[in-house]
């Protein structure tokens, strides 16, 4: 009976610690998430700080009439300084009025492309005549179509870009507007030679993704905005070397193919919403990042192009797979069904090249 009772009380402690170890790991679960949001706040914090702190600096937003009266007043006093200056100064005076005008067709155009927003065609027109009172009218100019989840993203965005374009070129936005990418979208980013940049959204409808492939329409579609200034950097670092700021051949460069071994079905909540492709990577890798489409090949025709949702491997998510691995393949968020074994799938690096 002692024995018996001994054995009790050991099992009785081992439990204690058992259950003391589980709190520990517990608390410091807790720990850690608490200080992965703590960081997430500080860094939103500082994001919007430095816009308020743009904003504040300089770039203030003028009515039209304002802006006139300006541009007005400016010209009053070039004219007066060039009838007193010597007669080389009269064609300083006439870059400037140049310059004006140059800003007036920026006015204009921005107001044209936003006549369903007012209020995104005057954010447009801002910018135009704060880079135009910058650099000079020579400046590699940029041109951008923003659309966001909502406003407030847009407006970040829009700031965000305004101040990484400062004193570098010349930064057009002919439209800044909320919602999914649409067909007057792609039509106006092809009007204007313009990139369209689509933040926080899904990906375009099939008929909107294959309108943006017909018109060369570059998209920069991303969710953090850090990685959205990396690209708009690059884009301005390009137009700064001598890059034309308008459209170009589209260049493609197969990263690597799959062969479709098993087609699975997608759940969720343990209802099938779309189907998911059992691959295995025959060349190169396959790489889920900006700028990269997935093709589905069958006897060499194509019955599938568009964005890869994600890769699959041993129930993860990952952002690459490479040669042998096998992994799942989620296009267009399950909704491309049509995979039959034996298909092949191209992951292609797609960049538009200018002259």
């Amino acid at each position: 009976a002692r024995a018996a009772k001994m054995a009790a009380a050991r099992s009785a402690r081992a439990e204690d610690f058992r259950q003391g170890q589980l709190a520990r790991m517990r608390a410091e679960h807790s720990r850690r998430q608490q200080q992965l949001r703590q960081q997430d706040y500080e860094r939103k914090r500082q994001l919007r700080q430095r816009i308020r702190e743009l904003q504040l600096g300089g770039f203030k937003r003028h009515t039209n009439s304002e802006r006139m009266a300006m541009r007005q007043q400016s010209m009053q006093l070039d004219e007066e300084q060039a009838k007193q200056q010597a007669p080389g100064a009269q064609q300083a005076a006439s870059d400037a009025a140049d310059t004006a005008a140059a800003a007036d067709d920026e006015s204009s155009l921005a107001a044209a492309a936003g006549a369903a927003d007012p209020a995104a065609a005057g954010v447009a027109a801002d910018e135009a005549a704060a880079a135009a009172a910058v650099l000079p009218p020579d400046a590699p100019v940029i041109t951008f179509v923003i659309k966001a989840d909502v406003q407030g993203s847009a407006e970040a965005v829009r700031d965000a870009m305004t101040a990484a374009a400062a004193g570098k070129v010349h930064l057009k936005v002919v439209y800044c507007g909320v919602g999914a990418v649409s067909a007057s979208d792609v039509h106006l980013a092809a009007a204007t030679g313009a990139r369209l940049i689509a933040f926080n959204l899904r990906p375009p409808a099939p008929d909107i993704d294959a309108a943006l492939k017909t018109a060369k329409v570059e998209v920069l579609q991303h969710r953090v905005i850090y990685h959205l200034l990396d690209e708009v950097e690059a884009c301005i670092a390009e137009a700064e070397s001598g890059g034309a700021g308008g459209q170009g051949s589209l260049a493609e460069q197969v990263l690597g193919s799959a062969t479709v071994l098993q087609v699975f079905p997608l759940l969720q909540n343990r209802k099938e919403v779309g189907k998911v492709a059992g691959c295995r990577v025959q060349e190169g890798s396959l790489q889920v990042s900006s700028g990269v489409v997935f093709r589905v090949l069958r006897e060499g025709e194509v019955v599938y192009e568009g964005p890869c949702s994600n890769l699959r491997q041993h129930k993860n998510n990952v952002s690459a797979v490479g040669k042998a691995g096998e992994c799942g393949v989620v296009l267009d968020e399950g909704r491309f069904g049509g995979y039959e074994p034996g298909d092949v799938v191209q992951c292609v690096q797609q960049r538009t090249v200018r002259g």
